[in-house]
């Protein structure tokens, strides 16, 4: 029994042993694990926050270099709570000495570096306030104290900025639109139409889409210096407004909209009317008159345009000739060449069918040269007109188709000689 007794007590007096002794060899052999220690990461958490709000008290207190050090090294620390604070504080300060570019030059890096920052949001906002100043024409200051000059294409990179770097935000579609307005302002049409088709593509869905159809069919109206000239502008402005009219049938604008498309559509066809005019009473080219005028129609049938449309276009399809200037007396064979060409256009689109009549002092021998088909009654000839029509077309012809003989037969085979027939 002593044996076991004192066998009992020397297993516990052993226990207690190792456990006065189990801190102390954990402690060694950390101690042993690595050296130098690490930093503790309560320690280093709470000494960031310590220097993040001393620095942020210098900067109430207007000492912002002192304030820009301390931030700086919270910055080099590339801790994911305090470092984006920090960024977004030194932004903070430039923004207030109007250097621009250094405040979105960190808003930038908080972007890059740390995207699950929780305040994104306000540095997005903030971002776009900036570019907002910009736009508004206020001027970035250098170092702080040198004014400089409005710096617009800053503006345009900040808002290409937030939608580069924030597509799904409510304020993409809003950057897109201040660019637009932008390259307006700076006369760069084509810019502005590039930024806002981006937005009526990529973000249908926005309450900006409507204002951005009616805008791109503005600047295309601004383009427009004289419709005669302009016609390509003034189409796609056309297009757009009634591309409007399509999407967005119940807008507040839609009756207005259905006003300036009566109104262009006007403008375009009167455009075609003078330049149909000018073929007509200028260059007696009566065949391009006569297609603008029908292109007029197919803009816009309106009652004003066919009213205005249909005296003259009877008048270049029935051959009258247009009212003469001083100078066109001097140039009457010019006018008569003309009326002849029209006039063998018209025999060559094959508006006359029926055949000639057989006449005695037609035949093969008198005129070999000729086809056989005009002399023999039985063989039909279907691009000879008519007696009645032959008569009524005879004061076209020039004078030396005019000629005394037996006659009007003659001069129809002769005119079909010579032109072609």
């Amino acid at each position: 029994m002593r044996t076991i007794s004192f066998i009992l007590c020397g297993i516990f007096s052993l226990s207690f042993v190792l456990v006065d002794a189990s801190p102390q060899m954990h402690r060694r052999h950390q101690a042993n694990a690595s050296w130098p220690l690490p930093p503790d990461a309560v320690q280093r958490d709470y000494e960031l926050q310590t220097t993040f709000e001393k620095a942020c008290h210098l900067k109430e207190n207007g000492e912002s270099r002192r304030a820009l050090s301390l931030f700086r090294k919270i910055e080099n620390a590339h801790d994911h709570t305090w470092s984006p604070r920090a960024l977004q504080q030194m932004a903070e300060i430039y923004e207030q000495t109007h250097q621009y570019i250094y405040a979105v030059r960190h808003l930038k890096k908080i972007f890059d570096l740390y995207p699950e920052y929780e305040h994104f949001s306000k540095v997005l906002d903030r971002l776009f306030q900036i570019a907002g100043k910009l736009k508004s024409g206020t001027r970035p200051y250098y170092f702080g104290l040198i004014p400089g000059l409005r710096d617009y294409k800053s503006a345009i990179d900040f808002y290409q900025s937030v939608v580069q770097r924030a597509p799904t935000s409510p304020l993409a579609p809003q950057a897109l639109m201040c660019i637009a307005q932008i390259e307006e302002s700076q006369k760069q049409p084509a810019k502005a139409i590039k930024a806002l088709n981006q937005l009526i593509d990529q973000y249908p869905q926005s309450e900006l889409s409507p204002e951005a159809f009616l805008y791109i069919a503005r600047i295309y109206e601004s383009l427009v210096i004289s419709p005669e000239y302009d016609q390509g502008a003034l189409r796609e402005a056309i297009n757009y407004y009634e591309d409007f009219t399509l999407l967005f049938p119940g807008h507040e604008r839609y009756p207005w909209v259905l006003q300036q498309i009566d109104h262009l559509k006007t403008a375009l066809a009167k455009a075609k009317i003078h330049m149909a005019d000018f073929y007509y009473f200028s260059q007696n080219n009566w065949s391009a008159a006569d297609r603008l005028y029908g292109e007029a129609l197919a803009i816009y049938p309106s009652p004003e345009i066919i009213q205005e449309i249909d005296t003259k276009r009877q008048h270049v399809r029935q051959g009258i000739s247009a009212p003469k200037c001083p100078v066109d007396f001097l140039f009457d064979h010019q006018e008569q060449d003309h009326k002849n060409r029209i006039w063998l256009e018209t025999l060559q689109a094959n508006k006359f069918t029926a055949e000639p009549p057989s006449h005695p002092h037609h035949s093969v021998e008198s005129h070999p040269s000729q086809d056989r088909s005009l002399a023999h009654p039985a063989k039909k000839n279907p691009s000879s007109p008519p007696l009645k029509e032959r008569k009524e077309a005879e004061h076209f012809l020039p004078p030396s188709a005019k000629a005394d003989g037996p006659s009007l037969e003659t001069d129809w085979t002769k005119i079909q000689l010579t032109s072609g027939f």
